[in-house]
């Protein structure tokens, strides 16, 4: 008879930036994932390996996950989509060489279809321990395919969530929105740039102004850096990198959150649960698990996946004002469900459960 081995020792493998101030969801989530550990299991009993340019060094990145190895009861992995080829098959061979469990915390929402018609792959991921995905979506897809290793588990944060009595309310035009990302053509910053002015356009006036916060990537600066030329900054703003953990508050105050994603592999959005942190709604593209997380007319207003033209109609109505601020409190309370006291609470589960999803 197998002897059960109980987990103390965690070892996660990911991209960590260790030593730079970097924020995308993957290193945001990977540090969290981390964190919670640490509360669960105590900080001498976690370690890491950062995978940030790993490709420069392989063998010396392979020789510190046999260490973590040696060490962990459990290895932990939350590669992107290049990755994954990689690291899962490495974590199968030390979970067979040394015993530890092996757990994927998948980022975002696209592993599903990544994976159709790889077998090498999927047979890999299927011998897992664990996979911990973000929506019932993915979990479903995953199903259809053949695993019985998959759970829900969200993308929690580290953030003050407010209390009712300390939210602002916007009173009057220009209605204030606010976009909270990484700013690159697949999130859709064009589309609600040109809906707002288009908005603002067809009433006559300045109804409603933009403001964009984020880290502009290479690729997209100077198509970006000309969009913003041709705004008028009383319509729409740049307002730059907000400091790492004060999103609440900054978001603090604005009508809406703008969520334009024309990228179909999204998960659990980490702007969307800064802006229910704060108390405020999203007006969200249909992106593929939409409805799992926006409650439509509760926590947010949504429209079909990169249809412009539909994102201004959500704009030019003229109840929308009252609407969203309508919806305040009950965001206030999906915040709850992505805050890390939740995560503690799941973590805590997994690691006493030594990540058996069938005990959760």
């Amino acid at each position: 008879m197998e002897m059960i081995r109980h987990i103390k020792r965690v070892g996660i493998i990911g991209h960590f930036a260790e030593g730079l101030d970097m924020a995308d969801g993957q290193i945001v989530k990977t540090r969290t994932v981390r964190e919670l550990l640490r509360d669960v299991c105590g900080n001498e009993n976690v370690r890491f390996v950062d995978t940030r340019g790993w490709q420069k060094h392989p063998f010396a990145l392979l020789r510190e996950c046999i260490e973590l190895a040696k060490f962990a009861d459990v290895l932990v992995m939350l590669p992107a989509h290049n990755g994954v080829k990689v690291f899962a098959p490495l974590l199968v061979f030390l979970r067979n060489r040394y015993g530890c469990k092996a757990v994927y915390s998948v980022v975002g929402g696209w592993l599903a279809e990544f994976i159709a018609g790889q077998s090498f792959l999927t047979k890999n991921l299927k011998s897992f321990d664990a996979i911990l995905v973000e929506s019932d979506r993915v979990k479903d897809l995953l199903i259809e395919q053949g695993f019985d290793n998959v759970l829900v588990v969200y993308n929690y944060k580290r953030l003050p969530l407010l209390e009712s009595s300390e939210l602002e309310r916007p009173s009057s035009e220009p209605w204030p929105l606010a976009i909270f990302s990484r700013i690159y053509e697949d999130k859709g910053i064009d589309d609600v740039v040109w809906a707002v002015r288009e908005a603002n356009g067809r009433l006559g006036r300045i109804a409603f102004k933009l403001d964009i916060y984020g880290n502009v990537l290479p690729e997209y600066k100077e198509h970006f850096d000309s969009l913003m030329a041709g705004c008028d900054i009383s319509e729409v703003a740049y307002k730059g990198v907000a400091p790492a953990g004060e999103s609440t508050s900054v978001l603090n105050g604005y009508l809406a959150l703008a969520f334009p994603t024309r990228y179909p592999g999204e998960g659990v959005p980490g702007t969307v649960v800064d802006a229910y942190c704060a108390g405020i709604p999203v007006i969200a593209s249909q992106w593929p698990s939409y409805a799992e997380m926006v409650k439509e007319g509760e926590t947010g207003l949504t429209y079909e996946f990169c249809n412009r033209e539909a994102l201004l109609d959500i704009l030019l109505n003229p109840r929308l004002p009252k609407q969203l601020l309508e919806m305040k409190k009950s965001c206030l309370h999906k915040g709850h469900d992505y805050s890390y006291e939740t995560g503690l609470r799941t973590f805590k589960l997994l690691v006493e459960s030594n990540f058996d999803v069938h005990k959760q």
